[in-house]
């Protein structure tokens, strides 16, 4: 992102990127958020990119947004597993989830969906509610 974002400085970004050595140069970041912040921040992006986690991944779909996946890698030290590439798969190809595996796939859904923004209207989605509201409630259970 960091780096998509050093040739793109007219496009406010902004990420929650947890505790780490890494730290972008070139937008506004935090380790953390409330719960209450984050979902403001959230629901007010145009366009959310995460790690394929499914709580961020139904709270996009539940709210119409468009989001790019970009699966955390256990060869990267990112991860203990490869089970967010295994989630990546169930969402190919569905309405309003991008997956990226790679930076430069992240890079040029970047610039197709940001830079050659789609409208902004709520997609009808092919998942039932019930389903995204059971998932949805067992995880704010957690």
């Amino acid at each position: 992102m960091d780096k998509w974002a050093e040739n793109n400085k007219d496009i406010d970004l902004f990420g929650q990127i947890g505790p780490g050595k890494i730290r972008p140069k070139n937008f506004a970041v935090t380790d953390f958020m409330e719960h209450q912040k984050f979902d403001e921040v959230f629901l007010n992006a145009d366009l959310i990119v995460s790690h394929a986690g499914m709580g961020n991944i139904l709270k996009a779909l539940e709210n119409g947004k468009r989001i790019i996946i970009f699966p955390r890698k256990a060869e990267l030290g990112e991860h203990r597993n490869d089970h967010q590439i295994g989630t990546t798969r169930m969402f190919v190809d569905k309405p309003l989830i991008y997956v990226a595996s790679e930076r430069e796939k992240l890079h040029s859904l970047l610039d197709e969906l940001v830079l050659e923004p789609i409208a902004h209207e709520r997609h009808e989605l092919n998942y039932p509610a019930e389903l995204i509201s059971t998932i949805c409630d067992f995880i704010d259970k957690r």
